[in-house]
């Protein structure tokens, strides 16, 4: 690590697993471009792995063996999230009103839909809102217009998520064309689960309020449930986005309420 920004960087995604380029350069006073570079230096010394905008550390200080492969199988599922979120993105029709909530999925598809601009994006998470306003100013194609409009709420020091009676009021008032969602886990029975009491009621209002659902799930949700909270069923999503074919009785409540499902090709290792 030549430079002593390099090893900030490291210290930075160490402490919160995965970063965008976007919010890693406004953390260090940077442009995304600065990051970018070091980035790639980064990766070269295998200290950091990269993939579709999102940065996570690999070469944490007192890491094991296994908390290696742990840090693995996250940076492979990592990979995979990103993937969805890019394919769902780029099928939101132009203009489209957007409701998102907090977490991973949130903000892959923030990610995604600042670089392709052309919606309005409604969310519950002040870092997705953030990263939406970083990512939409640094795009140069004017066309690559975004609107951005966070909910009121009480906010999470630990995440940046809104939650509360405020929010759920300040839902009722928006009728999103679409609402793309993750959750922990969906049982055989199609419950859709999260384990996050505080974002369970927002997710329970979002997936209420918005004229069409589109969940963004990889494989691991449906053989590996978690969560103990109920959010919804899947049943209510108009599309679902996944990895691999999904579990037999999943595949028949899809059929059968006509849910039209995605499911990706692997996407290859970045160059």
């Amino acid at each position: 690590m030549a430079h002593p920004r390099h090893g900030r960087i490291v210290d930075v995604l160490c402490a919160d697993g995965s970063m965008s380029v976007d919010v890693l350069a406004e953390r260090l006073g940077v442009t995304p471009q600065t990051v970018r570079r070091d980035l790639r230096t980064l990766t070269r010394d295998g200290s950091v792995t990269r993939t579709r905008g999102i940065a996570m550390a690999t070469a944490c200080v007192g890491t094991t063996v296994a908390s290696r492969r742990d840090t693995d199988a996250l940076t492979s599922a990592c990979r995979t999230e990103q993937h969805l979120c890019e394919i769902a993105a780029w099928q939101v029709p132009h203009g489209s009103t957007v409701l998102l909530g907090s977490g991973a999925v949130a903000e892959g598809i923030g990610a995604a839909l600042a670089r392709r601009g052309g919606v309005r994006v409604v969310t519950s998470s002040l870092k997705v809102a953030m990263s939406l306003s970083i990512a939409a100013r640094d795009v140069e194609d004017t066309r690559a217009d975004i609107e951005v409009i966070v909910a009121g709420g009480v906010v999470r020091p630990s995440d940046s998520a809104l939650f509360g009676t405020h929010i759920r009021a300040f839902l009722t008032d928006y009728r999103a064309d679409i609402a793309i969602v993750g959750v922990d886990g969906v049982g055989a029975d199609g419950g859709m689960l999260i384990g996050d009491l505080d974002c369970a009621a927002v997710l329970r209002m979002i997936i209420e309020v918005a004229r069409e659902v589109w969940l963004v799930a990889d494989s691991a949700r449906f053989s590996n449930v978690r969560g103990f909270t109920m959010v919804g069923q899947i049943g209510r999503m108009a599309r679902v986005y996944t990895n691999a074919p999904l579990p037999a009785s999943i595949a028949e409540i899809c059929d059968g309420r006509a849910i039209e499902v995605s499911v990706a090709v692997p996407m290859s290792e970045e160059a």
